[in-house]
């Protein structure tokens, strides 16, 4: 009895241990301070600067796949963005500016480049400036030459992992921050 209890205990560490080992090898970073943090920020940036600028179709290029299949596809995430936005407008708020910092180190999974990259974004209201916090993850399928981006906003990492499930263990998104009133 007591020989089964060890071998069983062996095998249990022998699985955990390796199991163990793949989640060590697929956390690691990839490129930290290499050219793809600024394509990166770079690709992000375009994102924000669309949404601002009202280009739903090129906002949603840089939108995650598995966001645009929730919504239908790439055109009925575009059709459905600009109606949110044009009914933001009516109400009289509108997106002012949107900055985006630099990418946290670039973490592999499987075939993925993966890391997340702060937002910042200015909301006008009709009698407030409200600055919004946000982070994004950004994910390439294609060696890091083009990259996608989920926004994070109110959502927690079960709900993040339900959309990604294969996200990185590595990836860390901290809590979204209130709004706060900002400037005139």
């Amino acid at each position: 009895m007591k020989t089964v209890i060890i071998q069983t205990n062996r095998k249990l560490f022998g699985v955990l241990f390796f199991f163990g080992l793949g989640v060590l090898a697929a956390s690691r970073v990839v490129a930290q301070g290499s050219e793809l943090g600024p394509r990166v920020k770079e690709q992000a940036q375009k994102m924000a600067a669309a949404l601002v600028a009202g280009d739903y179709k090129t906002f949603a290029h840089y939108t995650n796949p598995a966001v645009k299949k929730l919504a239908g596809g790439d055109e009925a995430f575009a059709k459905g963005l600009e109606q949110a936005m044009q009914s933001m407008k009516a109400g009289g708020v509108s997106i002012g500016k949107s900055t985006i910092g630099d990418a946290s180190p670039i973490l592999k999974y499987g075939t993925e480049l993966q890391c997340t990259i702060p937002q910042e974004t200015i909301v006008l209201a009709k009698d407030a400036k409200i600055l919004s916090k946000s982070t994004l993850i950004a994910i390439s399928v294609d060696g890091g030459k083009n990259w996608t981006f989920v926004d994070t906003t109110k959502k927690d990492m079960a709900a993040i992992r339900q959309l990604l499930p294969h996200l990185n263990a590595g990836i860390v998104v901290p809590p979204t921050p209130a709004p706060v009133r900002v400037g005139d």
